[in-house]
């Protein structure tokens, strides 16, 4: 098979190149939306008239025969609706439901859970908040998320329009939802843009950690790819600081990242184990995945795990030939995902993770490549570049479970 590249995408132009320099912007004084939604249906109106008409005849003769009886009976109907505890409760009199209503579809109904998700957004495409978002969705999590950046489409397209985000809204947007006092079960932090947004995240993030509120924190931090810074540099100290500071419960460096993190380069494989070891010396994150490991003459891609507890493990990645766009973003979404649900087994993530995003970027480079438009086909280098993650076309992929407990990934301890 071919390999799948988790690499976080540049534009096209270039192999590695910097995106192109986004301009601030200003936060947006508040206007008011008014908004007006109504449905009905000519079978609801029809059965809520019928039952109307029938009720009103019922209480009409009670009250013709007997004034006390149409009194007790009203209270008793009462007491019925407020106390689910009475064994005669019939949920659907006290909802209004049809008689077709069936009452363990409630109880049948997947738990939910609620995740903020503070990345990039793009109009057209599926990278940052956009890749995250709808996977999520689909696999029960209500998803609020804070936008670092507002972009036409991703700058791979080589043109877009839009700003990033001024740091001000980012921390007066998440002062809106604290004022109602919601409670994230999980946290994701992407591309923050700017030393202001990481800044104002920082900030985010020790809110959640002082408010002795378990929320599940994973963070990117996200610097540059192949060699090469695609953000200012000074973003390196916040980020820094956020580790430090046991804001973080799972990161995930790229190759890059960890060795610009560490002041260290991975070449062999005993220099990755030194370089996570130094990592858990520098900073306060029990578990840290670090994605796209490609060592000096060998051309398998690695994914890299380590719990804290010592125990350095990989699995080898799929690869295709082709770069995709939103890659990164996906992957970190579905792991924070998979981390929640298996109680923090870094291996069961990861396990779950890779073969889910490996089977959706097949599906893309398959649909891609039937494509028989070929003025559409991007290239970087050699390598067919994919801008738009085909999301909604996978969605059974995201939802096949026997998929994944067929699943034969075994990771190699080092």
């Amino acid at each position: 098979m071919e390999s799948v590249n988790m690499n976080k995408v540049q534009p096209p132009d270039q192999q590695s190149p910097a995106p192109p320099s986004l301009p601030s912007m200003t936060t947006p004084t508040p206007t008011s939306l008014s908004t007006s939604t109504s449905t009905s249906t000519a079978t609801t109106t029809t059965t809520a008239s019928t039952t109307t008409e029938a009720s009103t005849a019922t209480s009409t003769s009670a009250n013709s025969d007997n004034t006390n009886t149409s009194t007790s009976t009203s209270t008793s109907t009462d007491k019925t609706n407020t106390d689910i505890s009475n064994t005669d409760y019939n949920p659907q009199k006290a909802l209004n439901m049809p008689a077709s209503f069936d009452p363990s579809i409630v109880q049948r109904l997947t738990p939910t859970k609620n995740l903020l998700a503070i990345s990039s957004h793009v109009v057209h495409g599926n990278v940052g908040n956009d890749a995250i978002q709808f996977p999520l969705n689909l696999r029960h999590w209500n998803v609020d998320c804070i936008y670092t950046t507002n972009l036409s489409n991703h700058p791979g397209y080589r043109q877009f329009k839009g700003t990033k985000a001024d740091a001000d809204l980012v921390s007066i947007l998440y002062t809106g939802l604290n004022d109602l006092n919601l409670h994230y079960d999980a946290a994701i932090v992407g591309y923050t843009a700017s030393k202001e947004n990481t800044a104002a995240v920082y900030q985010i993030l020790k809110t959640f950690h002082d408010s002795g509120r378990r929320t599940v924190t994973v963070l990117d931090p996200i610097l540059g790819d192949n060699g090469k810074m695609y953000v200012n540099s000074d973003l390196i100290p916040v980020y820094k600081d956020i580790l430090r500071d046991g804001l973080v419960n799972l990161v995930t460096p790229n190759q890059f990242e960890i060795e610009t993190l560490t002041d260290m380069k991975i070449l062999t494989a005993d220099d990755l184990k030194l370089a996570v070891n130094k990592f858990y010396q520098l900073y306060n994150v029990k578990n840290v995945v670090v994605t796209s490991v490609q060592l000096e003459n060998n051309p398998d891609i690695y994914c890299v795990g380590s719990a804290g507890d010592g125990a350095i493990f990989y699995f080898k990645m799929e690869q295709i030939d082709a770069v995709f766009s939103g890659s990164g973003d996906f992957f970190l979404g579905l792991l924070t995902d998979c981390f929640v649900k298996y109680n923090g087994d870094l291996v069961k993530s990861l396990k779950e993770t890779i073969t889910i995003v490996t089977k959706v970027l097949q599906l893309t480079y398959d649909l891609c490549t039937d494509c028989t438009n070929t003025d559409q086909k991007r290239y970087i280098g050699d390598k067919l570049y994919l801008p738009d993650l085909k999301l909604i076309e996978s969605k059974e992929i995201l939802l096949d479970q026997h998929m994944l407990e067929a699943n034969e990934l075994v990771p190699v301890f080092i």
